[in-house]
């Protein structure tokens, strides 16, 4: 009977290192939707608006990518399970990557 692999769960499995990366992008993603706030009290233009949200959310997906990239590097996978390769792909599919 083979062991099953877990995917990844809560619990320590990010290094200080990677928390201290994955915060300071978030981190740029809580200023760029301040400035779209301050831009909203300000009357910026709807161009000024959309640029931002477009550099918002590509940050975002920034934060996303690196927490697959991530995801792909630490956690456990059997690489011959199906249901590993499942995992990724729905992963994938997602993130609309």
């Amino acid at each position: 009977m083979q062991e099953q692999q877990i995917f990844c769960q809560s619990g320590v499995h990010r290094t200080e290192e990677e928390k201290k990366r994955l915060k300071k992008r978030l981190n740029i993603v809580v200023g760029q939707i301040n400035g779209i706030i301050k831009s909203i009290d300000e009357d910026k233009s709807c161009d000024d608006l959309l640029i931002n949200a477009l550099a918002t959310s590509n940050a975002l997906k920034s934060f996303g990518n690196e927490v697959l990239r991530d995801h792909i590097k630490n956690c456990p996978r059997d690489g011959n399970n199906i249901d590993s390769f499942d995992n990724l792909l729905s992963l994938f599919l997602k993130l609309n990557i």
